[in-house]
């Protein structure tokens, strides 16, 4: 869960965005987004944004990405589907330029 849904805050477009920053991470690791023992332990993770770096064999590009979308603060993750799809494409464009 994000963040914000952790604290019981609003959430919206930047909610999912935290959700497609998690999986992006366990497809290029391989292992979960974070980890924790309980509840309790994984949302003091998620809160305090202490995701794992991802592999340096991963492009700085794409690593940028993720960290954004795992952003403790949602409204530095997107806040509409234009956005997320745009950075996508950039990061897209840029690794096969």
């Amino acid at each position: 869960m994000a963040p914000e849904q952790w604290q019981g805050e609003p959430v919206g477009v930047y909610t999912d965005v935290y959700a497609l920053g998690c999986i992006l991470a366990e497809m290029l690791t391989g292992q979960r987004a974070v980890e924790g023992g309980s509840l309790g332990a994984l949302e003091r993770v998620h809160c305090a944004g202490a995701h794992p770096a991802l592999p340096v064999r991963v492009p700085e590009r794409v690593r940028a990405l993720v960290r954004r979308w795992l952003a403790v603060d949602g409204g530095a993750r997107g806040s509409n589907w234009e956005e997320v799809e745009g950075a996508l494409v950039a990061v897209y464009v840029g690794a096969s330029g």
